[in-house]
């Protein structure tokens, strides 16, 4: 039986108070959200608007009502700069998941530009480090990358690591593992190719402040997305499976159903 936490929705000024143990309904909707921020040099007005933007989305999914608790929603954040000795300061730093927004607002503070030495910077470092976080099995996962600058061993000119990134990883491979486990990455210039293959989206920096709105509309579509996939899925699995109905057939008449209830779908293939 699930606790009844109803109540005006968190945000990020807001003290947070841990939610009561209970017993959670296996379909219930959580969601990961990870925002990994370039902290070099040239990133000093994209860190306030960044700042500004995960507060926006943090509010908007609370005040969506999709999901039940304060808890069902975390948000991680990773800042990077650069491998030595393009810079000393740090390569990544790894804050985790809360839900407290007080933390994430916090950490959100602490973070400030500085460093950076060539063009690319520890971009796949910090991808990998979003990789490796304590993600839930069940939960929507997402991570959103605000960066400037691409990855090293790409062919940018002046690269201080032309062969690639110094830990050895690649972005691409990174970008299929976090396909395999049901990640998506949504990022900001030069990345078309990852986001491309974790089916997420790309957005030019210079609308970096169409960031929020882009994200909160495709968290909240995804969590539909999961939703509808639960109701619907084993009962179209099985007359199918039956032998006795055609895909089209099902297909038809679930698409039918769906406009009843107000539903939207499109066509994929």
């Amino acid at each position: 039986m699930e606790v009844d936490d109803s109540g005006p929705p968190p945000s990020l000024g807001q003290p947070w108070q841990p939610q009561p143990q209970q017993v959670l309904d296996p379909n219930r909707k959580l969601l990961d959200l990870v925002f990994i921020q370039d902290c070099t040099g040239s990133q000093g007005s994209y860190i306030a608007s960044a700042t500004k933007n995960i507060e926006e989305i943090y509010s908007a999914i609370h005040q969506s009502e999709r999901l039940v608790s304060q808890d069902d929603l975390r948000i991680g954040l990773i800042a990077f700069r650069d491998h030595p000795p393009q810079d000393h300061t740090y390569v990544t730093r790894n804050f985790g998941f809360s839900s407290d927004p007080k933390q994430v607002q916090e950490h959100l503070k602490s973070l400030y530009a500085a460093g950076g030495g060539d063009g690319p910077e520890a971009v796949t470092a910090a991808l990998g480090e979003a990789l490796e976080m304590d993600w839930r099995p069940t939960a929507s996962k997402m991570v959103v990358l605000i960066a400037d600058a691409p990855p090293h061993g790409i062919g940018e000119y002046g690269d201080g690591f032309s062969d690639g990134s110094p830990d050895g990883r690649d972005p691409l491979q990174i970008a299929r593992q976090m396909a395999q486990r049901g990640i998506t990455l949504y990022a900001t210039d030069f990345y078309q190719a990852i986001t491309g293959i974790t089916s997420g989206l790309m957005l030019p920096l210079t609308t970096a402040n169409l960031l929020a709105h882009a994200i909160i509309g495709s968290v909240l579509e995804n969590l539909d997305m999961e939703r509808l996939i639960r109701e619907v899925g084993e009962v179209v699995a099985q007359r199918i499976l039956g032998g006795q109905e055609s895909v089209d057939d099902v297909a038809r008449e679930l698409h039918e159903r769906l406009l009843l209830r107000n539903e939207s779908t499109k066509r994929l293939v």
